[in-house]
């Protein structure tokens, strides 16, 4: 699957998209807790970086559900099973992070916007990419 615009040049969100979103948060995250480690403090970058990857993975939990409820031959089990180990294990791990942490609010609400950044400037790019490289054709088009 190819992350290309679609015809109205708006980016698809598809596996290959997420695929980079999901890599993108990783790096990201680990970055900023570096560096929050070094500059904050370690209680901050490690709240920072664990709701960041729980943040990540709830987006590949919704992903993969939402893909096992579209797919054409659905599988009933398999389904809730999924939405029943999102809810359980996702949120329980988000829920303690948070509740039970200890992690300062900011660092919570840092890392857990991680992958709604990435997604966004993401998005931002493939638009960005999608004008600089339709510019060209449309200049020499004008000059003819």
């Amino acid at each position: 699957m190819q992350s290309t615009p679609n015809a109205s040049g708006t980016p698809v969100l598809n596996s290959a998209f997420l695929g980079r979103v999901y890599l993108g948060s990783v790096v990201f995250s680990v970055l900023g807790a570096g560096i929050a480690a070094s500059r904050i403090s370690g209680n901050w970058a490690l709240g920072y970086f664990s709701l960041a990857i729980w943040s990540t993975a709830n987006l590949w939990a919704l992903d993969y559900t939402l893909r096992l409820v579209a797919a054409e031959h659905r599988n009933g089990a398999k389904i809730a099973l999924a939405i029943a180990l999102k809810l359980i294990v996702i949120y329980g791990a988000g829920f303690f992070l948070i509740f039970k942490g200890g992690f300062p609010p900011v660092s919570i609400l840092v890392g857990f916007s991680v992958p709604l950044a990435v997604v966004l400037l993401k998005a931002l790019g493939g638009l960005l990419a999608a004008r600089l490289n339709a510019t060209p054709a449309a200049a020499k088009t004008q000059s003819r």
